[in-house]
C-alpha cells in the first residue's frame, strides 16, 4: 500500500536537507482511531513502521510517498491514522507531528492455497480369491498413491475443495459415472473440522404433515480415533489427525494375471483420506490422499485397472467463514475476499 502526501503550500515543502517523515497507527475500531490526538495515538493495535522507527518519504514532482512494507494482512479492514512531520536539516529544526484523518484499510484478497501434487508409497488391503465360490482372503498390496499437500493461508479459516473424477462403469449410461464432491475444511480455535456436502434425509412439515425428504446439507465428518497410536504427552505437532472422506471413493471388483498364470479375483476400495498436523506457530499442514494409485503390486503379480486412477481435477480456494452461508459465497467480511482458485488437473480416462 502506498501513502501519498501533497503539501498545501510552499511553506509546507521541506527545505533543502529536510524530508517528510511518516509514522502510522492501526486501530481495531473507528472510535479508537478518531480518539487519537496530535500528541497521543491512544489505544492502537499496531504501529508503523513495524520496527518502531519512522519512515522517510520519497519525493517525486512535489508529491511525497511511502510504500508501506511489512504491515500484516491481519489488519485489513481496520482503521489507520497517519502522522507526518518535516525532519531537521539544513539548519532547520523539525516540525511538530501533524495527524491525518482516520482511514479504513482496504479489503485484501486472500492468497490462493499453494498445493503440491506428489506420489507416496502406500499399502492397500484387497480381498483376494483364488477359487471361485470360496470366500476371499485379505491381502496387502503395495502401490504409489497421489497425494496433495498445502498449508494454512494467512488470515483464512476455511478451504473449499471441489473434487471431480470419472469412474468407468459399464452399467452406467455412456459407460461412465461422474463423481463430483464438495468438501470444506474449517480451522477453529479447537482444531480442524471437515465437512462434506451430502444428500441426506430430513424431517420436514409439509401441509401440516411431518414427512421425510431428501435435502443437500453440509455434514461434519468425525475424526478417526487415533489416540491409541500416541503415548501420553506426545506434542501436538507430532500428532496426525485423520479424516476419511468416503464420499469420494471407488470400489473395484476385477481380476489380475498372477505370475503362475492364474487369474485371482479381487475386491478393492480406494477412498480419500485427509491428514492434518498442527504446526508450532498454530497453522496447519494438510495432506489429501486421493483414491488414485499406480504401480500396484500384489504378492504374485502386477495389478492394472482403469479405475485405479479416477481423478480429473481438484479446485481449492481459501476464504473466511464470515463470507460463507450454507453453500453460497457471500461477501460479508469487511476485510477479506475469497482467494483465486488453485486447480490441479490430471489426464484421466
Amino acid at each position: 500500500m502506498t501513502v501519498t502526501l501533497t503539501p498545501n503550500d510552499n511553506a509546507s515543502v521541506p527545505p533543502g536537507g529536510s524530508a517528510y517523515l511518516l509514522k502510522a497507527y492501526v486501530y481495531d475500531s473507528a472510535a479508537k482511531a478518531k480518539a487519537a490526538t496530535q500528541t497521543d495515538p491512544g489505544d492502537y493495535v499496531q504501529a508503523y513502521p513495524i520496527e518502531g522507527a519512522v519512515a522517510q518519504m520519497e519525493v517525486t514532482n512535489h508529491k511525497y510517498s511511502n510504500d508501506m512494507q511489512g504491515l500484516s494482512i491481519q489488519y485489513a479492514g481496520k482503521w489507520i491514522v497517519f502522522y507526518a512531520r518535516i525532519s531537521s536539516g539544513g539548519g532547520n529544526i523539525s516540525s511538530e507531528w501533524t495527524k491525518s484523518d482516520s482511514y479504513r484499510l482496504p479489503y485484501v484478497k486472500l492468497q490462493s492455497p499453494q498445493v503440491e501434487s506428489n506420489e507416496a508409497d502406500t499399502e492397500l488391503t484387497a480381498n483376494v480369491s483364488t477359487t471361485p465360490e470360496v470366500a476371499g482372503e485379505d491381502k496387502v498390496w503395495t502401490a504409489k498413491q497421489t497425494v496433495l499437500s498445502w498449508n494454512s493461508v494467512d488470515c483464512a479459516d476455511i478451504f473449499t475443495l471441489n473434487l471431480n473424477g470419472t469412474i468407468q462403469d459399464a452399467s452406467a449410461q455412456g459407460g461412465k459415472t461422474q463423481l463430483d464432491k464438495k468438501v470444506r475444511i474449517i480451522e477453529t480455535a479447537d482444531g480442524v473440522q471437515v465437512q462434506v456436502y451430502r444428500l441426506v434425509e430430513v424431517q420436514k412439515e409439509i401441509n401440516g404433515e411431518i414427512r421425510t425428504v431428501e435435502e443437500w446439507q453440509w455434514v461434519t465428518i468425525d475424526e478417526n480415533d487415533t489416540a491409541s497410536q500416541y503415548p501420553e504427552g506426545t506434542p501436538e505437532t507430532e500428532i496426525h489427525h485423520e479424516f476419511d472422506i468416503t464420499d469420494y471413493s471407488v470400489k473395484i471388483t476385477s481380476a489380475y494375471k498372477a505370475e503362475n498364470g492364474s487369474t485371482p479375483t479381487y475386491e478393492l476400495t480406494l477412498s480419500t483420506k485427509l491428514d492434518v498436523v498442527k504446526n508450532a506457530d498454530g497453522t496447519y499442514s494438510y495432506t489429501l490422499k486421493l483414491p488414485d494409485v499406480s504401480d500396484v503390486k500384489a504378492e504374485d503379480g502386477k495389478v492394472e485397472h482403469t479405475n485405479l486412477h479416477i481423478s480429473n481435477s481438484m479446485v481449492f480456494k481459501a476464504n473466511v467463514t464470515e463470507n460463507i452461508e450454507e453453500d453460497q459465497i457471500l461477501q460479508k467480511s469487511e476485510a477479506y475476499v475469497e482467494s483465486d482458485e488453485t486447480k490441479v488437473e490430471w489426464k484421466n480416462n
